[in-house]
Order: C-alpha cells, then structure tokens, then sequence
C-alpha cells in the first residue's frame, strides 16, 4: 500500500538529542496512514489528527515538569506520567518524554545489537493508537485496550515507509516489545504481558485492520 494525503501533524518546537526530522516524519506519516485508514473506512469526518507534544528535562522552564517527579507533566487529563509516552483523549494530545525514549533506545540497541530506531517508532506509533480507538470510538478495557493499541502500531509499521518492514527493524520491535511486558493484575493501566504484547504487534504487522479490532487478545 502506498501512503497517501498531506500531513497535519502539529508539535512543540524544542531541541531534542535525536533527529527532530526523524520524530516529525514519524508523526506525519502516522497522519497520513490513519487519514487514509479512516477514509477507506467511509469515516473520513471522524479523523483529526492528534496534538503531538514532546519534552526534555531541559524544559523545567516551560513549566511542564514538576520538580519533585521529572516524568509527571501537567495535561488536560490531570498530572499524569509521561515515561516515556502518553495519549491524553480530553484535547486529543500525545506527550512524549524524549529522555525517557532515548533510554529505550539505547537498552534495546544493547540487547538486540542494532541501532535502536524502531523502537522509537513503536512507541510514538502505539500512543497514536490510542488516538485512534478515541476517534473510532472503540471502548475496551486494559489490558486488552492496550494491546489493540499493539496491533494497529504493528499495522502502521506493516504499512510503514520509514521503516519498511526490515528484518532488523522487526526484530528490534521484537526485543523492545518483550522487554515492555508490565503485566499485574492488581493495576488499572496494565499493558499485558511481553509475550501477550508480541503476539498482539505480530498480528497487526499482518497488515489487516480486522485483525485488530475482532481479535480477543
């Protein structure tokens, strides 16, 4: 499939320690394969394309770090952790901690021998999902509604131009995924186990939206 439209993707200016061209051309190519997406689906009026914001423990001066805890920005969801990403449904936004994506990186590029990249993606990809059950009005529960958020990630990157689908990439998703696993039963914001996590990437990188939204996970 080739991705198609113009992007719209809106983002706070700040310096950030890796590619800030690499992050925007994540975010517009998420734009564009969900716009699409949604207009395949006869539902192009319920697409907007979400608020992407992005921060670095440099800006303690915007006001967005609370001093005690580096991870809890202020949002329009309340104080919320952004370690190292999160979707906020009440304006339609995505924070990304930029600090807390470059760890990631760098701890998956040392397990997995590669450069890191992918994971990157993932995680950017994964919150934009979240964006997407809220316009597509899909309401589940954790963990399942973050594993649907898994598999349209893994969809997205079926689809990907950036990265293409790459045997590294693929397996680099792999590691970062597994290491990701945060499974307790006793905690309302659960992601699933590692395993549950993989096989849930694994059946959006299959390529077919349905997969997604029928599987039970």
């Amino acid at each position: 499939m080739t991705i198609l439209g113009t992007a719209t993707a809106q983002a706070v200016h700040i310096q950030l320690p890796w590619s800030e061209l690499f992050l925007r051309t994540v975010v517009q190519e998420l734009d564009r394969f969900w716009g699409y997406m949604f207009t395949e689906a006869d539902k192009a009026e319920a697409f907007h394309s979400p608020n992407v914001q992005w921060y670095t423990l440099e800006d303690e001066k915007w006001g967005v770090y609370e001093q005690s805890d580096p991870t809890i920005i202020n949002t329009e969801c309340g104080r919320t952790s952004v370690a190292p990403a999160v979707y906020c449904p009440a304006d339609h936004s995505i924070h990304l901690d930029i600090d807390g994506i470059d760890r990631l990186i760098a701890a998956t590029a040392a397990a997995s021998n590669m450069d890191g990249d992918a994971v990157a993606v993932f995680i950017i990809a994964h919150e934009y999902a979240h964006a997407v059950q809220t316009m597509a009005r899909i309401s589940l529960q954790n963990p399942r509604k973050e594993l649907q958020a898994d598999c349209f990630a893994g969809l997205y990157i079926h689809h990907s131009q950036i990265l293409q689908g790459g045997e590294d990439d693929l397996d680099e998703i792999a590691v970062g995924v597994l290491k990701a696993g945060d499974y307790i039963h006793d905690h309302a914001n659960h992601h699933g186990s590692g395993m549950r996590r993989l096989h849930a990437t694994m059946t959006g990188l299959q390529g077919n939206v349905q997969g997604c939204i029928n599987a039970e996970f």
